[in-house]
């Protein structure tokens, strides 16, 4: 026995919601590309701002934290950065729940110099996932009985 299949309309609106995703997942590379993280450290006195993927942007240090010594200061940085760094991830996954859901695994692939660049194999996907709804609809349209 063959499972029933799909009708057009059911077919139809599927693809405009996976469409829908594919265009929301896309317009978020503008959003990622804009976040970036804050930490602090030493009760503000070493603020890092970083990149998602822990990439450092910016290195404030007020000169009241010189007063810590050379090693104190370097543990205040690194302090600072992994705060940055966490922040900036915090902020990635509150942009990508609402389109891929919680632990989407996005965040796995975002690191190092593309750490704020939609990773090309996601780009590749998402490009040939949309022409293939794209062109589904005319698809159906030959499909139909009656018509050619």
């Amino acid at each position: 026995m063959m499972p029933d299949m799909p009708t057009e309309e059911e077919i139809k609106r599927e693809s405009q919601r996976w469409q829908k995703k594919f265009e929301e997942i896309g317009a978020l590379e503008d959003k990622l590309k804009e976040v970036r993280g804050v930490g602090t450290a030493e009760e503000g006195k070493v603020e890092v701002i970083a990149a998602p993927g822990g990439v450092l942007l910016e290195v404030n240090i007020n000169p009241r934290a010189m007063r810590l010594g050379s090693e104190a200061l370097g543990e205040a940085i690194i302090e600072a950065s992994r705060a940055a760094a966490v922040d900036a991830t915090s902020k990635i996954n509150a942009l990508m729940e609402p389109i891929l859901g919680a632990n989407n695994g996005v965040l796995s692939m975002l690191s190092g110099d593309n750490a704020f660049e939609m990773p090309k194999e996601m780009k590749d996907a998402l490009a040939g996932a949309s022409d293939i709804f794209a062109n589904m609809e005319a698809d159906l349209g030959r499909l139909r009985p009656g018509k050619e």
